[in-house]
């Protein structure tokens, strides 16, 4: 699914090691989820269930 209102990035952890400790990136993948001022973190490979957890709660108001 493709939208306007979605933007990501992929960034090789293991090819810039100083950005991935600028930014506690301790395992892969590490997902960063922003809505407005909220922001989500988690690392790991989630279950599709779990990962949509995540989504729903960046977007709490």
């Amino acid at each position: 699914m493709e939208s306007e209102k979605v933007k990501s990035s992929v960034v090789e952890a293991s090819e810039f090691p100083e950005w991935s400790q600028e930014n506690d990136v301790y395992a892969v993948p590490k997902v960063v989820i922003r809505h407005g001022d909220k922001k989500v973190e988690f690392e790991g490979a989630y279950p599709e269930k779990m990962f949509i957890q995540q989504v729903m709660k960046a977007l709490e108001a």
